[in-house]
């Protein structure tokens, strides 16, 4: 995560409600950005953070150097749809 936020990267949290805690715990309230496939709380802010919660499309439009996916359950379907989405991608996963 501190590589994410270091000058010069980018930091993406998908599934950003997990996220929170961590990025509390660091004091990361900027320089994040937080994606989520729930398309009722995209443009939504979680309390505390001013970041807005961004599509899977807004990724792949505008990548982050780096990609923290938070989730057990779907993860492993997360990072294959951005890996075939940005093939030639630079982005960490």
């Amino acid at each position: 995560m501190e590589e994410g936020i270091s000058p010069g990267n980018t930091l993406g949290c998908y599934v950003p409600l997990r996220a929170m805690p961590y990025l509390s715990m660091l004091s990361v309230k900027s320089n994040v950005r937080l994606f989520d496939d729930n398309s009722g709380i995209h443009g939504q802010y979680f309390d505390g953070f001013e970041i807005p919660v961004e599509s899977f499309e807004d990724l792949i439009s505008r990548p982050v150097s780096h990609l923290i996916i938070l989730s057990d359950a779907f993860g492993e379907v997360i990072k294959t749809r951005v890996e075939e989405s940005l093939p030639s991608s630079k982005m960490k996963i």
